[in-house]
């Protein structure tokens, strides 16, 4: 027997056996599914993060990957974030979202610096990646840019509605 909407249905089931009739009775809950999706993969550009809603039905368990059991996570720094759900009964479902979180820091170049004349150096960012490059007063883009003249560079990183600047 299959059950193709939730509910629940009552079972009757006749049977005979060597010669003797019986009957089995039995209820069966079907589950309905329940929407669960923490939305598109994002970057977010504040300290304060970003709060993960796995849902807001009561009686529900959450399982995260940072081990919370709450039904929302403030996520602060990048990473892959997922969630289990379970419903009464041992329905499962389960979603995932990329989060980005990028400060001043993904862009700070350190101290300057000074050369020797017919020398160079790599000005790069502490904690740039690669998914994000930056933008130099050079015209180049990329994480990382090698200068051979005195000067004043300047690094930007801009990402979403983030904007963060160095020098």
């Amino acid at each position: 027997v299959r059950f193709n909407q939730p509910g629940s249905y009552s079972i009757r089931h006749i049977y005979t056996v060597a010669g003797c009739r019986d009957t089995a009775y039995l209820t069966v809950t079907v589950l309905g599914s329940f929407p669960l999706n923490l939305g598109p993969d994002t970057t977010v550009c504040n300290s304060a993060g970003l709060q993960l809603i796995a849902s807001t039905i009561p009686g529900l368990t959450y399982k995260w990957n940072t081990g919370s059991t709450s039904s929302s996570l403030q996520v602060t720094e990048t990473g892959t974030y997922t969630v289990t759900v379970t419903v009464p009964g041992g329905c499962v479902a389960q979603d995932a979202v990329n989060v980005r979180v990028l400060s001043q820091k993904d862009v700070d170049l350190g101290p300057d610096d000074i050369v020797c004349e017919n020398a160079s150096t790599r000005l790069k960012a502490s904690m740039s990646t690669q998914s994000v490059p930056l933008t130099w007063s050079t015209g180049e883009t990329g994480t990382f840019i090698d200068v051979t003249s005195p000067g004043t560079y300047i690094a930007e990183l801009i990402a979403e509605d983030c904007y963060f600047t160095d020098t």
